[in-house]
């Protein structure tokens, strides 16, 4: 049975925020009610009068309010309800925020390709999700304006904690400092799409005691090198063919033999008889989660299916929050407003989930009587 929920989530998830000074605190509990109220209107209109826009845009840029330490409480009040499961999926991915139409607003970068002039905010975000898929909310997240669009061949030479791909191995430091913490009490699995498929990331999983496991959809034009009991080498996908599901070692590339080899488990899956004139689907999965039974396989499989809800969280930050509407005058304004609106378009996920999960659960559980009596109002277009 759900359990009932304080009134006010706001001050549950938000409530121990630290911006120095309680009468910020105090403005972001009320501008977040107010973002939450009316997600898809643009600030004046949220605020609904001047003197509360005004004040919305002096929060945004006081010099005290940091964008991070707004998600910081949002983490922590995640953190507590990922400790209520014993397992726990945790996805990251890259999207991008596109600004192009506000040519005044200062701070933002490329965000396409170099013959696109498109500029905006880089955004990673990392998400706890339970093994049924309901959003437990962000556990990290990486906000950044490019400087330019550097050459392939200038980016090869630079280290990892210089390119843009360390973003994958500082969210699994995020993770895994949770996965500390919980112990026992909880397993974390980060799980990630091709993009992910660095050597770094399965290094920093293999060096860290304790830390979070892995599950990562494999890159086949990297088609890495593993290495048998035999100490020769074989190519991953030529292995896999012959087994869909075995350990395998992962050789580090040529330019980085300092670092270990690494052991996983490899899931090949491979859709039989496509729709004709269509590409089969095809998941290579390397994970650090043992896979010795068939049926562990299938888990895999249904675990790396719910990296979709990172996905699907993205385009609620976009169209149901509208963020990229937001006209403000700074990069560093836009951080602040979207640390509210990425908390706000998970309460929306989260309830849209459960509400899924649990359609005969009466909406009391999760609103207070103004929100549900004001939903049903709109719903059957009562005056």
């Amino acid at each position: 049975m759900a359990q009932k929920e304080p009134r006010d989530w706001i001050e549950a998830e938000l409530g121990g925020t630290k911006l120095g000074d309680a009468r910020l605190t105090s403005r972001l509990l009320e501008m977040t009610g107010m973002f939450y109220d009316k997600p898809l209107a643009n600030i004046p209109q949220a605020c609904g009068s001047v003197s509360a826009t005004k004040a919305a845009y002096r929060f945004l840029d006081n010099e005290n309010v940091d964008w991070k330490a707004i998600l910081q409480a949002h983490y922590e009040a995640t953190e507590e309800r990922v400790k209520e499961n014993s397992l726990v999926l945790v996805a990251q991915d890259t999207t991008t925020l596109n600004y192009s139409t506000h040519p005044n607003t200062q701070g933002l970068g490329p965000i396409g390709t170099k013959s696109k002039k498109v500029r905006g905010l880089m955004v990673h975000d990392t998400m706890a999700f339970t093994e049924s898929g309901t959003p437990l909310g962000l556990l990290n997240v990486q906000c950044w304006a490019r400087d330019g669009i550097g050459s392939k061949h200038k980016r090869h030479k630079k280290p990892i904690e210089e390119k843009e791909s360390w973003k994958w191995v500082e969210s699994y430091h995020a993770v895994s400092q949770v996965q500390k913490r919980c112990r026992n009490k909880s397993l974390l699995v980060v799980v990630a799409d091709r993009e992910a498929d660095i050597h770094e990331v399965f290094a920093e999983q293999y060096n860290t005691p304790d830390g979070a496991q892995l599950l990562i959809r494999a890159e086949r034009s990297r088609n890495r090198k593993v290495v048998d009991d035999k100490e020769s080498c074989e190519f991953l996908w030529t292995k896999l063919e012959q087994q869909p599901a075995m350990p395998v070692t992962l050789r580090p590339p040529m330019l980085k033999k300092n670092m270990p080899a690494v052991g996983v488990w490899a899931v090949l899956a491979q859709e039989v008889n496509p729709p004709i004139g269509i590409d089969g689907l095809e998941w290579m999965l390397l994970t650090t989660v043992a896979v010795k039974q068939e049926k562990d396989a299938y888990e895999r499989l249904e675990w790396y299916a719910r990296r979709w809800g990172i996905e699907c969280y993205h385009r609620i930050i976009k169209s149901g929050c509208r963020v990229e509407a937001r006209q403000l005058e700074s990069a560093r304004r836009l951080c602040n407003a979207l640390a509210i609106d990425m908390i706000i378009a998970w309460r929306i996920h989260y309830l849209t989930t459960l509400g899924q999960e649990t359609p005969d659960v009466p909406c009391t559980v999760y609103f207070s009587d103004s929100e549900w009596k004001a939903l049903t109002t709109f719903a059957n277009k009562v005056k």
